[in-house]
């Protein structure tokens, strides 16, 4: 190498020497990823590069070092481990002895400079042994950086010293080194929401990362004193599967970091949704008419991470249970093939699985009868997940496993625990073929955050704390329903199969309706109960939609759907199976107001069920005891209750089947204060029983007063969840809203109430008829999906208005839009239901024509449609 350094350090041309030459480098591994070469040949170049690298520009600034006796440059960290990606940090540490010597710390600082002059991103320390030692004692970080150090450069006496003294039992004892491992890999976890199913996960720190590869090498490391996966073969830790398993996973985590790397050209780990379609294409996934090129691509993501953390908690589980123990362990024969040791479940002889495989499942049958056992013994996890592959076709028929399997799915204790102890082993898979396809199935459509296995997962879960007695507080109805459900099989096997058929292509309610049916024969359950299962998967989704989409005051909604569902039996079914699809979905999808429209649906069609008459039969009666009940919330106030007769008398029947009976009383009591003089009447309250806001509006009547109060609700940063209109004969006109506070913080508050009031009634004074446009952040997966605005126009049962239902991306002032655009085009807006999922909505306005008419003109519907269209897709 040619420098015109000669006294200890670099010139500009030594630093332009050196720059071409990490381009050079960075080059090659370019050069060498387009051919396609395998990950660790990337790791291993890159990790080359940078030892040649290093060792020169030592060179170039330690030569005048007699035998650099005084100081060693040590590799840490990543590149300690020679594990570098194109981008990743190079971390050093410059270990020196005890002596302070003024030449060595004069060309520490221009060598740190040096490095990152040439484009290195170096993590550097400075420390001598005593150093190394202290930190290393106080902080597990330092310990963990010094257990992979690797000399590069220097004095290999001050390095090898280091080694010696770190290796002393006392700093960081194998046990206690374990424990703060595994904190901090639960801090770390605790991070990412403790799931591999993020939508946008970290490919180095997140759970099924690389760093839980790291941990188990760690822990490993600190009590067998090895180095690398391969010696811990050796050593008995890990078995030959295992090891293969962690590196297959490793080298799939390189390539995607490799990929990352060098496409960015920086470092990142972040698997966020625009680098995913970046990495569908440049591995050559395609869009099909089943799933789309990026679905792809995370599947194969999701399935390595998934796998790498079972192996990650299976390990250290392993190291806990048989490494570190420190007592004469416990044993307790449960069967000739069972025991327990120390609390957790273990084979007494695993030889006999070979030609037993049915002991599988029974391992799972116990663990699930058992629920003092503390859990699953490693030893036993390991041969579990290394014998899965004994159930075949021919083991999954036998009447053995067919009855076991439905024994576990009939018993609502510890299920949950059940199925995730049969999903992480692998055998939930092997006996349930429909459910290892769709293992890792995400699916981008603006709502679901979870892959379809961990959300099926997921509702059977909601659906075990449904039958829990303490859950009767917060859902009287279902817990109710539950206590009605006499074949809880039913019931979960619909919630591990309701979704099991997307990704398929084509309806996957009716797909998975027959993969349902399937296997409910297989495992022996009689033909009326197989069509039971099937019927709740092919109708899962009808009880969300009829309460979010349909106005439940229509009659004949209730009738049409009381039809289909048949029965009591199959409604409390659908009901309990549709609460816990919509709380397994996603953080966003479930609220107070959605639970309160499905009681509603489910009291509706219950009573119309019970009765075998529809409800419009019975209108009268209903109303009066609203009424009634109404009247009841103002005990002996006379006024009240005079103003009540008088007020009810401006509405027709509908606005008394709108609201319950403390809801028109609140009406009754505002109306009451005010006269002509002070309207606008505007009032706003936290509902007394729901996570809610509601609204009530009283103004003199114009055709723009729907857009006024839509555009103060949206400056006032309220989502509108329902809205209703009633006008009156007297020339006013009522106006309900349900809404949500964006910020959920002071949303109950009475300042923010009032507030809010004083913003709608100003709107109405001033005729301020403009919202407030605000810019919309979509989340990083909505401003990737081509979601455009779609727009369907369909007629109510009796034809006396039309619902308009919109389908589009959320964004502020979605409600203030579209009246606006019916106002432009004299439509009359009835009511609205307002339903937000995740980053879409899903919307339907009841509407008629200026003569109260339903929109039978296609020209309008339309227009209506171009003008919508155009104000609400997102730019």
């Amino acid at each position: 190498m040619t420098t015109s350094a000669s006294i200890g350090h670099a010139t500009q041309s030594s630093v332009e020497e050196f720059q071409r030459r990490v381009a050079e480098d960075v080059e090659r591994l370019k050069q060498m990823h387009l051919k396609r070469l395998p990950a660790p040949r990337l790791v291993t170049a890159r990790v080359q590069s940078v030892n040649a690298i290093l060792n020169d520009v030592w060179s170039l600034f330690m030569s005048d070092l007699s035998n650099g006796s005084s100081i060693s440059l040590v590799a840490v960290g990543g590149y300690g481990r020679e594990e570098l990606n194109p981008y990743s940090d190079i971390d050093i540490l410059l270990l020196l002895d005890n002596r302070k010597d003024a030449v060595v710390q004069r060309k520490i600082e221009p060598l740190i400079r040096f490095l990152w002059d040439i484009g290195f991103e170096v993590g550097h320390s400075v420390r001598t042994l005593s150093d190394c030692v202290k930190q290393s004692r106080s902080d597990i970080t330092v310990m963990t950086n010094l257990l992979e150090a690797r000399h590069c450069a220097g004095s290999n006496k001050l390095f090898v010293q280091m080694e010696s003294m770190l290796r002393n039992t006392k700093i960081w004892p194998a046990r206690k080194f374990f424990e703060a491992k595994l904190q901090e890999q639960k801090l770390r976890h605790h991070k990412y929401a403790d799931t591999v199913y993020n939508l946008e996960p970290n490919i180095k720190e997140g759970p099924g990362g690389l760093r839980d590869i790291h941990t188990i090498i760690w822990v490993a490391m600190r009590h067998f004193e090895s180095r690398g996966m391969r010696e811990l073969v050796t050593r008995g830790f890990l078995k030959e599967d295992e090891y293969r398993s962690l590196i297959r996973g490793r080298n799939y985590l390189w390539k995607l970091r490799n990929e990352l790397h060098l496409t960015l050209g920086r470092r990142e780990d972040r698997l966020l949704f625009s680098h995913q379609l970046e990495l569908a294409k440049i591995f050559g996934y395609l869009d099909d008419d089943s799933n789309k090129a990026v679905e792809k691509l995370m599947k194969i993501y999701f399935r390595t991470v998934k796998e790498l953390r079972h192996i990650n908690q299976m390990l250290l589980q392993h190291f806990d249970e048989a490494i570190l123990a420190y007592k004469r362990q416990k044993t307790k024969v449960l069967n000739d093939r069972f025991q327990t040791v120390d609390g957790y479940l273990d084979f007494t002889n695993p030889a006999l699985i070979e030609s037993m495989p049915e002991m599988l499942v029974e391992a799972c049958t116990i663990f699930q009868l058992n629920p003092n056992l503390r859990g699953v013994r490693a030893k036993a996890l390991r041969l579990m997940r290394s014998r899965k592959l004994l159930i075949d076709r021919n083991v999954r028929s036998k009447p053995a496993i067919q009855s076991m399997l439905l024994g576990i799915l009939s018993n609502p204790s510890r299920l949950p625990q059940t199925l995730s102890l049969m999903d992480d082993t692998g055998i939930l898979g092997k006996l349930i073929p429909d459910f290892r396809r769709i293992t890792g199935q995400l699916q981008y459509d603006l709502f679901h955050v979870y892959t379809v296995d961990a959300h099926l997962l997921n509702v059977v879960h909601h659906l075990h704390q449904l039958t829990l007695p303490d859950t009767a507080k917060s859902y009287p109805l279902a817990s109710e329903a539950v206590t009605r459900i006499i074949k809880p099989e039913r019931l979960f096997i619909a919630g591990l199969f309701h979704d099991i058929a997307k990704g398929q292509g084509g309806d996957h309610s009716e797909l998975g309706e027959q993969q349902c049916y399937r296997f409910c024969k297989r495992i022996g359950m009689s033909d009326y109960d197989a069509h039971f299962v099937a019927w709740l998967v092919r109708n899962h989704l009808y009880m969300s939609f009829t309460s979010q989409r349909e106005d439940l005051n229509d009659s004949q909604v209730i009738s049409k759907f009381a039809v289909r569902v048949g029965n009591q039996e199959h409604l409390d079914h659908l009901f309990l199976l549709t609460i816990a699809d919509m709380r397994g979905t996603g953080p966003t999808v479930w609220n107070d107001w959605k639970g309160k429209m499905l009681e509603h649906l489910y009291l509706a069609t219950s009573r119309t069920l019970l009765t075998d008459t529809l409800p419009h039969e019975e209108l009268e009666p209903r109303i009066e005891e609203i009424k009634s009940d109404s009247l009841s919330n103002f005990g002996r106030n006379q006024s009240l209750k005079e103003a009540a007769k008088k007020f009810w008398g401006y509405f027709d029947d509908d606005y008394f089947l709108s609201y319950d009976a403390n809801t028109i009383a609140w009406h009754v009591e505002k109306s009451a204060q005010i006269n002509a003089i002070n309207l606008p009447l505007v009032c706003f309250r936290a509902h007394p029983s729901i996570d809610v806001i509601q609204t009530f509006v009283l103004s003199a009547h114009s055709e723009d007063l729907f857009t006024i109060i839509a555009g103060a609700l949206d400056r006032c940063y309220l989502n509108v969840l329902e809205a209703r209109t009633h006008r009156l004969p007297t020339g006013l006109t009522a106006f309900s809203f349900v809404v949500l506070l964006r910020n959920l913080q002071d949303a109950h508050t009475e300042s923010s109430l009032r507030r809010f009031e004083e913003e709608v009634q100003n709107s109405i004074l001033n005729r301020i008829i403009e919202h407030s446009p605000r810019t919309v952040a979509p989340n990083r997966v909505a401003r990737h999906i081509s979601f455009p605005t779609r727009i369907e126009f369909s007629h109510s049962s009796g034809g006396d208005y039309t619902m308009m239902e919109i389908s589009a991306q959320d964004r502020p002032g979605l409600l203030y839009l579209v009246v606006r655009t019916l106002l432009n085009h004299k439509i009359r807006l009835l009511s609205a239901k307002i339903t937000t999922t995740g980053a879409r909505v899903e919307d339907v306005f009841f509407v008629v024509d200026r003569d109260r008419n339903r929109l039978a003109d296609k020209t309008i519907q339309q227009a209506l449609t171009d003008e919508i269209r155009q104000a609400l897709d997102l730019r």
